[in-house]
């Protein structure tokens, strides 16, 4: 895949603290879009951006977060 990208994404994690027997779960909605390029014929990079936002059942948590990341990548056929 290469050029402009954007989507939406859900996600659900569910931890346990083995130690006080306690389990907490997270629930999250965003949305991104970004770029990607090949560098070369095996190497990629993509930079994206987006807004997510978090529930989680301790203390009931909300919390919504802007973040940038890059992603590098090898392929191989």
């Amino acid at each position: 895949m290469r050029g402009f990208h954007a989507g939406p994404s859900v996600g659900y994690l569910q931890l346990k603290e083995n130690y006080y027997d306690e389990t907490y779960e997270v629930f999250s909605i965003a949305g991104k879009f970004g770029h990607q390029w090949f560098i070369s014929k095996h190497h990629s990079a993509d930079l994206f951006s987006g807004l997510r936002f978090l529930v989680g059942s301790e203390t009931n948590t909300e919390e919504l977060s802007f973040g940038i990341g890059l992603s590098l990548g090898c392929t191989w056929q």
